[in-house]
């Protein structure tokens, strides 16, 4: 069961800008491993997601808004994480 409603593309639509970015990322970013563990990550998270789409009792009584929340919370976490990091390099990197 693949929901449809605005959130849940809003959602899909994350899921593909992320993808996309760690793919540029890998294809011309200096750093290839970073992007290579990044990868790893957003597979583990999006194979997890996938089985929790997979079964609609995850749907029902409300169970939608909690399985949008977890969705959209493992792309706000791995983009805080990685921003953070590339925060810690500019300021390793930043000199006067």
């Amino acid at each position: 069961m693949i929901p449809t409603s605005q959130d849940f593309c809003f959602v899909y639509g994350c899921y593909t800008v992320t993808f996309l970015l760690i793919l540029i990322g890998y294809k011309f970013g200096k750093n290839r491993r970073a992007y290579l563990y990044h990868l790893v990550f957003y597979l583990i998270y999006t194979i997890l997601m996938v089985f929790v789409y997979m079964d609609k009792d995850n749907f029902r009584w409300g169970g939608s808004l909690a399985v949008l929340l977890y969705s959209g919370l493992f792309i706000v976490i791995h983009w805080s994480v990685f921003f953070l990091i590339e925060i810690v390099k500019a300021v390793r990197n930043f000199k006067i």
